[in-house]
């Protein structure tokens, strides 16, 4: 069972952290063909959550990836991947962190920005595998900066 948190990045170093690939998870894809629009009209929209599994060191970035033409209600395509991370050292990294003991949702800034880095150019490559062979395989991915999202509150 996940816990639901807010993200919160701490400047603080992950010294001794070290992470390992789980699972690569599409949750949800769907695609309409019938859009109208052409591929260089297409805009995105990419969120992302960060999941820590209960009890455990193991996180799950969640992507949402919406592409939409221009100025259309219906999007042209959704898809949605977990990324499953190890974070071996995390509980003894938070317990090193006096103020954070009680936030268990937090991460080092580093490593949630490498996360985010790993997960969304994980996810623009199985975009990439899907939509291959319709009329939106030539849409141009954007290059994302993992460092760029901003935190939300929930």
């Amino acid at each position: 069972m996940a816990n639901r948190r807010k993200d919160i990045v701490m400047p603080e170093q992950s010294a001794g952290m070290g992470f390992q690939i789980r699972a690569v998870r599409v949750k949800a894809f769907t695609i309409n063909e019938q859009s109208d629009g052409s591929p260089e009209a297409v805009e995105f929209s990419i969120q992302l959550q960060h999941l820590r599994l209960a009890d455990t060191e193991d996180w799950i970035v969640e992507v949402q990836v919406t592409m939409a033409v221009s100025g259309a209600q219906t999007p042209v395509a959704e898809l949605t991947v977990d990324c499953q991370y190890r974070l071996a050292g995390y509980k003894l990294w938070l317990q090193q962190q006096p103020d954070l003991v009680s936030k268990p949702g937090t991460l080092p800034t580093g490593l949630a920005a490498t996360l985010n880095s790993i997960s969304v150019s994980t996810t623009r490559g199985i975009l990439f595998e899907r939509l291959l062979g319709t009329q939106w395989q030539q849409a141009i991915l954007p290059v994302i900066d993992p460092v760029a999202f901003q935190v939300m509150e929930s």
